[in-house]
This record gives structure tokens, C-alpha cells and sequence, in this order.
């Protein structure tokens, strides 16, 4: 007897990458259908794979399924991002639309702890893309070795349904091909095909292409971020007109003209948002890496005569500055402050003023800034040295490096929270096209409630541009938090006492976003191990040697109860070679939600 075909079901299973959707697919087909990918970041969200799978029920109805295989939002997603995902979301709901709609979603994900990143792909899929419409399974993979797989959601359905997130049916599998799980390969099987026949026979949902486009296209929207590269634009955020270059984009991956200079116009609208009171303002935007244009902004007052009390000599210092506590009248009151001064030599009056000019220009973007973990710029000063010298608000807790020395005994809790702050505070940045450049140990601040400020960014830039020996000097000190990819030694340097000699001479390229997030994953691993990088190593010679060699920090050897393993695993995606062709290291954005989901499990009740 011939058994007949009941018609296809398309199903989307998503994603981040490494969370084994296409072995979850091989294991359903029982062959191998779907390659792993090999390059973890280059997938753009909606970009899908398709695989067509058949499969007989135990009432030998006959079922067609069309597995669409497509990412989360992983990675960094600018405006460049956001339009390559539109034409990709365009070539997705034709190919849907075409083939009668969506019956299941399949949200992939791997064993381990909830975060805000899967919060954000189900909210995406479930919520934007199909309107609420479509049953969503959750499939926990990675658990071959767990005695009893439905464990995990025991452990962590409460979790998820906290986060709002919701499903109608899941499994807790293994997709491992290992001999040795062979037995809860087959019942893994079972449980994901019982999920596909329950909802194959459903009927599918479906919207009109250009209003399926549109709607989540705006939804998709609010992800986007303001710190992307690529191509540039300069243009006054009051202006009405649209970028065209954009417009034509939209119009190019099927947006009626209409709904693209709409579209166009809530990107702009978005670019200046993130700049909230900054709107008045000029903005240069490389594909969406909206930036302060220093040359447009107020210039930073000079509150010379307002600091009421000083010391004759620097109160403390840096690697490139002399720092004087100092008290300054600030409306009605007088509050303790910073005033730092750049060490400057052998620069007569021209040079001086056309430093001064310089440094200017950038403590205009820094004055501009205001979020919570930011150290404040509240003026600069003369009088000090031969530079401006920079007004801040004093931390009464001093440096990150100090304050972890201090306090050994503090809590992982108390950790996190401030691990949080500087996340905080460079995602704040980042968003506003500013690169920190030098972020360190030495250059977080703890204030008297325990709470961290981001300082010094921009300034190692500046001061390598006046290429001062006291400078370089000083990257001895921050090497130990430095991205090896910055750095480049002269050709003759091959044996340490060479290197030692070298130490001046060293060629540094411009910092990035990525060696921010370097640095980022040195902080990490210095808060929680209360340790600065290469703590094993005495010399700045000897951690130069490592970081021209590409030898990132070791993890500190047990008993280190601070750093679990997927603390570790974080840090060294932190410190990923950058490759031109995908962004390996995660984003600001991602950094927040893994430190945000930390410390949301540490502090549970």
C-alpha cells in the first residue's frame, strides 16, 4: 500500500553558534545533513540553511520536514549588521511565505546557566518574527553526561520562565555520536521526533511577505547598536533628509520605497537617541558608529579659581601623570577631587600650546559623558605642570589594583557588582564610538560605596602621539593588561636582554574595540583572582616576552574558587586572536549580558 505525504512543516531551529543546531538536525535525519560550522561569529542572524528531512511516525503517517538552520543575535550587530540581516530576513520569508509558513520553532540551546543573550534570540524569534504565533521548543543539548538529561530543566525551568520565556514542549538531549551514549542518543531521538509529529499536523502560520518584512524589521530594530565600522558618513542629526546609501539598501532587499525612508528614518532617530542630550550636536557615523565630533562641542571650563585647597607636591601618581588631592568649590559646597596633571618634558611654549590644544580636543568628548560608571569631568586646571590638568571627583577607594589587595576577602558577589560597573561603563563608551585604549587595573577607581568608575580613556592615545619617553617608560606597567596584537617589536629583538633594551622603541598600533575587550577579559581575570596578569612574572621584560610570543595570561592554579570554568572559558573568548573575517571576541553588549547573568545567579535567593 502506498503511504501518502502529509505536507511539508517548516520548522526554524535558532541559536547561537556552537549550540549544536546542525548535529540536532543529523540526529533527527540520522545522517548527516547539516554541516557544524567551523567559524563561530560570521552566521548573521536570519541567514538560513535549509534541510529537507523525512520521517515515518509510529502510525506510519509519512511527514516532510524543512529544517530552516539560522543564528542568534551573536556577535557584534551595528547598522553594517542590521542591513546584511534584513536582506538575509527578506530571502528568509520569501523562501517561507513560498512553502505555506512556519509550524515549530526549535530554540537550540546548550547546558548550562540561563543568560540574557538566550532571552534576547527567543524574544527575537517567538516575539518579533512570528508575532507570538508559532509553538516554541526548547532543546537542551550537550547533556551526554548528566546520569539523568531532565535534570537541567528541573534545575533551571523556573529560571527561564522568570525571563518570561516561555515553550510548549522540550527535550534534554545529547546530540553526541559517542559509542558510549549511544543509548541516550537513541532516547534523544524519540523525544525530539514525538515534538516534531505533535506539531507537524498543526496548521502553519504565515503573514504577507512585506508586512511580515516590515514589522520585524522595526522590531529587529532595537538591537542595534551604534558601534559598528565599515563605510562613513558625516551628517547633523537634525537633518531630515535620509542617508540614501540606505535608503537604497532597504529599497534593494524589498522594502517598498515608503516603508524604507520610514525604516531609514527610525535608524537615524535611533543614532541620535543613543546620544540623548547630545542632539544638538554633530555626529560622525561609520555605518553606525555614532561619535562625538570634538570639534562642534563646548569647550571644557577652566576651574582654576575654584579649587580652594591644595598640596605643594603631587599627593600621589601614575605611570604618565602626578595626581594632587585637592578641594574644590562646587556650587555651595566643597568636595574633595583628583586633579591630574600629564608629565610633559622638553617642550617649549609653541609645543606646549599645541598640546594643550590637543588634549583639549579630547577632554571635550570626555566632559560630554555622563553615566554612572564614568569618572566624571568636572574641569581642568593650570597651574600644575606644564599640561592641563584634568578636575575629576576623588575615590576615596582608590585604584581597582589597590582596593583588590586590600580587600582579599571580598565576596563574589561583591565582585561581579563590580565587574558589572566596568562593563557597564565601556559598553557606554563603545556605543559612543569612544575607545578607552588603556584600560587597567590602575585606571578603574572604587568609590566610597564600593562601586567602580571607568577613567583614563583616550589619554595613552594622546600621549603616544607626543611620543614621550616617560610614556613608553610607563607601558612597562601596563603591559600586564595590554592586547598583544597592539604591539610590534623592532625586527632585531629575538633574545630578552635585547627586548629589555627595546622597551622605548616599541611600535604601537591605534587601540580598538576589540583590544578594549582584551583588556576587559585581564580585568575579569585580575577581579576574581584579586592578581594582576602575569602576577607570576617579576619583570616588564619577561610579560613582553609573553605578549610577543602571544602567551595570554595563566589561570591561577587550584584552589581558585573564584574563577569556575565558564569564568575561564568567558575570559579566553576575551582574549581570541581578532581575525579580519569574523569577530571572535565577544561585544560590549555581550560582555554585559554574561556579566549581568552572573551576577543574577549569585545573587538569587
Amino acid at each position: 500500500m502506498n503511504q501518502r505525504w502529509l505536507d511539508f512543516s517548516n520548522v526554524i531551529v535558532f541559536g547561537d553558534p556552537g549550540e549544536a543546531k546542525s548535529s540536532l538536525i543529523n540526529l533527527i535525519a540520522r545522517e548527516t545533513l547539516a554541516e557544524p560550522s567551523t567559524h563561530t561569529y560570521n552566521s548573521s542572524v536570519f541567514e538560513a540553511s535549509s534541510h529537507d528531512v523525512y520521517l515515518s511516525d509510529d502510525h506510519q503517517r509519512r511527514h516532510r520536514f524543512r529544517f530552516f538552520e539560522t543564528a542568534g543575535l551573536s556577535g557584534h550587530f551595528g547598522v553594517a549588521q542590521y542591513l546584511h540581516a534584513l536582506a538575509k530576513l527578506h530571502e528568509l520569508i520569501c523562501e517561507l511565505h513560498r512553502t505555506g509558513g512556519v509550524r515549530l520553532l526549535i530554540f537550540c540551546i546548550r547546558g548550562g546557566r540561563v543568560t540574557a543573550a538566550m532571552q534576547r534570540d527567543y524574544v527575537l524569534f517567538r516575539d518579533a518574527f512570528c508575532r507570538k504565533q508559532v509553538p516554541v521548543a526548547f532543546v537542551v543539548t550537550g547533556l551526554e553526561n548528566e546520569v539523568y538529561m531532565e535534570k537541567w530543566m528541573e534545575a533551571n525551568g523556573d529560571d527561564i520562565k522568570a525571563r518570561g520565556m516561555y515553550y510548549n514542549e522540550h527535550a534534554c538531549i545529547t546530540t553526541s555520536t559517542n559509542p558510549a551514549h549511544a543509548r541516550k542518543y537513541e532516547i534523544s531521538q524519540k523525544k525530539v521526533c514525538d515534538i516534531l509529529f505533535h506539531f507537524g499536523t498543526r496548521q502553519s502560520w504565515v503573514l504577507e511577505p512585506i508586512r511580515w518584512l516590515e514589522a520585524t524589521a522595526e522590531a529587529l530594530l532595537r538591537w542595534c547598536d551604534t558601534d559598528g565600522s565599515g563605510g562613513r558618513h558625516v551628517w547633523p542629526v537634525r537633518r531630515t533628509s535620509q542617508p540614501r546609501s540606505i535608503v537604497r539598501t532597504l529599497q534593494d532587499v524589498g522594502f517598498t520605497p515608503d516603508s524604507a525612508d520610514r525604516l531609514s528614518h527610525k535608524l537615524l532617530q535611533k543614532l541620535r537617541l543613543r546620544e540623548g542630550s547630545l542632539d544638538d550636536e554633530f555626529l560622525e557615523v561609520s555605518s553606525g558608529n555614532a561619535t562625538l565630533r570634538s570639534n562642534t562641542l563646548s569647550p571644557v571650563p577652566d576651574i582654576t579659581d575654584q579649587i580652594v585647597e591644595r598640596p605643594t607636591l603631587p599627593t600621589t601618581g601614575g605611570g604618565f601623570s602626578d595626581i594632587w588631592k585637592c578641594r574644590v568649590k562646587r556650587g555651595h559646597k566643597v568636595e574633595d577631587a583628583a586633579v591630574k596633571c600629564l608629565r610633559s618634558y622638553h617642550c617649549d611654549g609653541n609645543e606646549s600650546r599645541k598640546r594643550n590644544k590637543r588634549l583639549r580636543r579630547e577632554l571635550k568628548v570626555w566632559e560630554k559623558l555622563d553615566h554612572e560608571n564614568i569618572m566624571p569631568l568636572w574641569g581642568v586646571a593650570s597651574g600644575f605642570g606644564v599640561m592641563l590638568a584634568m578636575v575629576c571627583p576623588w575615590a576615596e577607594n582608590g585604584t581597582l589594583t589597590g582596593y583588590l589587595e586590600q580587600h582579599r576577602d571580598l565576596s563574589l558577589v561583591n565582585r561581579f557588582g563590580l565587574l558589572y560597573n566596568v562593563a557597564a561603563g565601556l559598553q557606554y563608551l563603545h556605543a559612543r564610538g569612544v575607545i578607552h585604549g588603556d584600560l587597567t587595573g590602575t585606571n578603574i577607581l572604587v568609590k566610597s560605596d564600593g562601586k567602580a568608575w571607568v577613567a583614563d580613556f583616550g589619554l595613552s592615545v594622546i600621549l603616544h602621539e607626543f611620543s614621550e619617553t616617560s610614556y613608553k617608560t610607563s607601558t612597562r606597567c601596563t603591559l600586564r593588561w595590554a592586547d598583544p596584537e597592539l604591539y610590534h617589536m623592532p625586527p632585531s629583538a629575538d633574545e630578552s636582554s635585547e627586548i629589555s633594551a627595546s622597551l622605548t622603541d616599541l611600535s604601537m598600533a591605534s587601540p580598538s574595540a576589540q583590544s578594549d575587550i582584551y583588556s576587559f577579559g585581564c580585568i575579569m581575570l585580575q577581579m576574581l583572582s584579586g592578581d594582576v596578569p602575569y602576577h607570576y612574572l617579576s619583570r616588564p621584560e619577561q610579560v613582553l616576552w609573553s605578549l610577543m610570543n602571544r602567551e595570554t595570561p595563566r589561570r591561577p592554579k587550584s584552589p581558585q574558587p573564584n574563577i569556575a570554568d565558564e569564568h575561564w572559558t568567558f575570559i579566553q573568548q576575551c582574549w581570541m586572536p581578532h581575525e579580519p573575517l569574523g569577530i571572535c571576541r565577544p561585544t560590549t553588549d555581550e560582555v554585559v549580558d554574561f556579566i549581568a547573568s552572573e551576577y543574577s545567579w549569585l545573587t538569587r535567593p
